[in-house]
């Protein structure tokens, strides 16, 4: 199975319709299961994000900090990003841009 990189809108989105942590609980189960799996996993900037907010997601994210679901951007991530900043740079008015090198995006990109 091929390895998935989540953004924050996945969890986000899941947790606030249809899979809230009280209505479908064994999504969140299969979610750790894939991650222990190695299957899914995301950026450490997506941690970053999620604690933003005081609730149960952000409960749920921070007790899972030290798994393999939040890795640390390595070299390779750090040159893609790079390469994404520089574009956006050379298309987009500052305005634009400071929030998306700001926020995960570009590191899940």
């Amino acid at each position: 199975m091929p390895k998935y990189c989540l953004d924050s809108n996945i969890v986000i989105e899941s947790k606030n319709k249809a899979y809230a942590f009280d209505i479908v609980p064994s999504f969140w189960d299969w979610i750790d299961l894939q991650v222990g799996q190695e299957n899914i996993y995301t950026t450490i900037t997506v941690y970053d994000e999620l604690t933003q907010g005081n609730d149960d997601l952000e409960k749920w994210i921070k007790a899972r900090k030290s798994s393999e679901m939040f890795i640390e951007p390595d070299v390779n991530v750090q040159n893609q990003f790079a390469k994404i900043a520089d574009f956006i740079n050379d298309r987009y008015d500052i305005s634009e841009v400071r929030p998306f090198l700001g926020c995960a995006d570009p590191c899940v990109i």
